[in-house]
């Protein structure tokens, strides 16, 4: 899952034209003479991502409902052009340690400035 932080649309709202939509999930992998690696061409259709803010909403809500969680993440998926942070995940891990982790790593840094400027 990919976490846009740029995106400002609502994450409590989630609309059925941003989800699965049957889209062929094929990928074209072809290799470069120049560089010897892979290019990836994924239709502009499947580049989505969601916001940051939706994967933090309510102590991380989204990774610790068990039951529809990949389908609640899904609807909330939005086009996007580029993202501010790839986010890999399985759904057997806790959700809390999710929500924890990805506090520690993507708020550390301001609050230990915070901690420096109030003490």
């Amino acid at each position: 899952m990919a976490a846009d932080r740029t995106n400002h649309t609502d994450c409590t709202d989630p609309t059925p034209e941003h989800g699965h939509n049957g889209h062929n999930l094929e990928v074209d992998f072809r290799a470069t003479p120049s560089t010897r690696s892979l290019t990836w061409q994924v239709p502009e259709s499947l580049v989505r991502g969601i916001p940051f803010r939706c994967l933090l909403a309510g102590g991380g809500r989204p990774f610790r409902t068990k039951s529809d969680s990949a389908k609640t993440l899904a609807k909330q998926l939005k086009p996007c052009v580029t993202y501010d942070a790839f986010i890999s995940h399985d759904w057997q891990t806790s959700g809390w340690l999710k929500y924890a982790s990805l506090l520690l790593l993507f708020n550390s840094q301001t609050a230990a400035i915070v901690t420096l400027v109030v003490s």
